[in-house]
């Protein structure tokens, strides 16, 4: 209700009384065309009875129904404005959201499947000839999607999980602060002294919170065990993000291999791919996050860079 619209179950509660009204007025209008279609005749009093029963019903559905239509037109329009709000005034968006998931995914890919190719190209041109672009293409693309759902899975796990961890250790919380408020008062006051507020407003903040136990367990997870709420957090969407990144950014370096023999060239190509793609992931870094191009960019190349590094001195090793 803080919000501008009413909570679910109280608009769930309201639908189905307006619910049971309509039915209730239509079995009303049901009796009557039956008794007229029977040739029955009401007394006067029953006549009136049932006409003041259908307008009462008439009386109450009408506000009811506009009360509904309205609270769901604030709950739409609520959050409407909160998306506004968001990305315009805070710039966070769906690509904000999943940011780490895209980074993370869209580095790995690229930097994985780079490896097959400078493997391939560290054995030495004989190797390369030996194995042929079909057996670099199957490797790459073998490793890129297997790769991509390892990741993707690995994501939706790890998000599950941190949301587990949450909700146990925010409910040992809610239990300390129910059992233990002494402690906890204790703790919520250094906290609060930590953050520079004076004493009797520290005193006055954990009067408030503890009789509010949820909010308190909140504070309590944020601000002494330092674990942000993860419960609006998709684990779904970001192992799909995860999974879609890994598999747009982890393609660039095969792609010369689809049209080209695996020879010097092909791989200067897949090379030059790769490190454009480096530059693009560290672009998107600094669009969403408003760091320094430079060293977006540059952290981007470099940690992609050691990487291909590593996996081309592989390739050499075996040459």
């Amino acid at each position: 209700a803080g919000r501008g619209f009413d909570p679910a179950p109280v608009r769930l509660f309201r639908a189905g009384i307006v619910l049971a009204m309509r039915l209730f007025r239509v079995t009303l209008r049901a009796v009557g065309e039956i008794s007229v279609c029977h040739g029955s005749r009401y007394s006067p009093p029953s006549a009136r009875c049932l006409h003041h029963l259908t307008q009462s019903c008439d009386a109450l559905l009408a506000p009811l129904t506009i009360a509904l239509i309205f609270n769901d037109s604030n709950q739409r329009q609520a959050m409407t404005d909160l998306s506004i709000h968001l990305s315009q005034e805070h710039k966070i968006g769906k690509v904000q959201e999943f940011l780490k998931e895209i980074v993370y995914g869209g580095n790995d890919g690229i930097v994985t499947t780079f490896a097959i190719v400078a493997g391939f190209a560290g054995a030495g041109a004989e190797g390369a000839a030996v194995v042929g672009g079909a057996a670099v293409l199957l490797f790459g693309l073998a490793n890129l999607f297997a790769d991509a759902t390892a990741m993707g899975l690995g994501a939706f796990l790890s998000s599950r999980s941190e949301q587990d961890v949450y909700k146990a250790t925010r409910e040992k919380e809610l239990h300390e602060i129910h059992n233990n408020i002494e402690m906890e008062r204790a703790e919520t006051l250094e906290i609060l002294a930590e953050k520079g507020i004076g004493e009797e407003d520290a005193k006055a903040m954990t009067t408030i919170m503890e009789r509010n136990p949820e909010f308190f367990a909140d504070f309590m997870m944020q601000y002494e065990i330092g674990m942000s709420d993860p419960s609006d957090d998709s684990p779904a969407m970001a192992g799909l993000a995860t999974f879609i990144a890994f598999v747009i950014f982890g393609a660039a370096p095969l792609l010369p291999y689809f049209v080209m023999e695996p020879t010097t060239t092909a791989f200067n190509l897949s090379l030059l791919l790769s490190l454009l793609a480096l530059i693009a992931l560290g672009a998107l870094r600094w669009k969403v996050t408003n760091e320094t191009l430079t060293r977006c960019v540059g952290e981007t190349v470099l940690v992609g860079g050691i990487c291909g590094i590593v996996a081309y001195g592989v390739g050499l090793a075996f040459a």
